[in-house]
Formats: C-alpha cells, sequence, structure tokens
C-alpha cells in the first residue's frame, strides 16, 4: 500500500471514530426508542469499521499485503416492531428533534460512502480497490436504514400535525 492510500485510510479512522462519538453521544437526547436502539447499533457498527481500519493500517505499517476478509460484520438489519408515538407518551416536539438527528446522521453517512466510493474510483489497485468499495457498501447500508427510519417517523410527525405534503 502506498504513502497516499495509507493517509486516506488514517484519515477515514478519524472519520468513523468522529461516527463512533456522534451516535453515542446523541443517543443520549433521542426519545424515540427505535431511533435509539438504531444510534446504539451505529454506534458499535462504526466501532467495527474503526477496528478494521486500522487493522488495515496496521497491516500496511508493517508492509503486509492486505487481506481483506470482506466479512459482513454490517448485516445487522434493524427493523423494528413499531407502535404509535402517540401511545408511547413522544411529544411531537422530541420526534421533531430526533427527526433532526436521523437526518443529520443520514447525510453524514452519506458523506462517508460518497468518500469510500470516490477513493475507490482514484485507485487502480484492486484490492485498495475492493477496501474503498467495501466501504462504501456499509456505509450505504447505514444510510438506508436511516432513512426509511427517518421516512416512517416523519410520516407520524405529520399525521400529529394533521399536515400531509403536496407530493
Amino acid at each position: 500500500m502506498g504513502a497516499e492510500e495509507l493517509a486516506v485510510l488514517k484519515y477515514a479512522l478519524a472519520r468513523e471514530r468522529e461516527g463512533v462519538k456522534f451516535y453515542r453521544e446523541r443517543s443520549k437526547e433521542i426519545h424515540v426508542p427505535e431511533v435509539k436502539e438504531l444510534f446504539l447499533q451505529l454506534a458499535e457498527m462504526e466501532m467495527d469499521h474503526v477496528s478494521f481500519i486500522s487493522k488495515m493500517i496496521e497491516d500496511a505499517s508493517r508492509e503486509d499485503e492486505i487481506a481483506i476478509a470482506i466479512s459482513h460484520i454490517e448485516q445487522k438489519n434493524v427493523f423494528y416492531s413499531r407502535e404509535s408515538l402517540e401511545l408511547r407518551g413522544i411529544s411531537v416536539d422530541s420526534l421533531a428533534g430526533d427527526l433532526s438527528a436521523l437526518r443529520i446522521a443520514y447525510l453524514i453517512e452519506k458523506d462517508f460512502e460518497d468518500f469510500y466510493k470516490q477513493r475507490a474510483q482514484e485507485t487502480s489497485k484492486k484490492e485498495i480497490k475492493d477496501l474503498f468499495d467495501m466501504l462504501s457498501s456499509w456505509e450505504e447500508d447505514h444510510k438506508t436504514t436511516l432513512l426509511g427510519l427517518y421516512e416512517s417517523l416523519m410520516k407520524e410527525y405529520w399525521s400529529a400535525q394533521r399536515f400531509e405534503p403536496l407530493y
């Protein structure tokens, strides 16, 4: 692995650590149980990313060949059985704050996904491309999960406000 790829991995490692911190801190402020649970699970997944990338950096530092075990540590699909927010006593104001946190989380994951996709496109080394493609795929899974929960809760929010968008 070249110096440029190593620098990209170190940057990615710092960003993944920021993701862990974000999810852990925000989970303490969340009111909707599904959002709190998802944020805690995403913090764990981001820690898996930190461990994975740290190992890649360590192997590269020892000049070991990069051996990417295409592991599927991300296959933790998160589906919830949900009851109405009203029945759980969650206020519309609390929901609005949780929706904002979900939106920010979605944008963070989209940014991670785009970053890894771009790096995959820029390299000519197959093993490095595979690494970044795998990381991008993990972030895409996070993004998709967040978007699904966001859209579901947004509909409940609109309903609670007696509002329906025109589109």
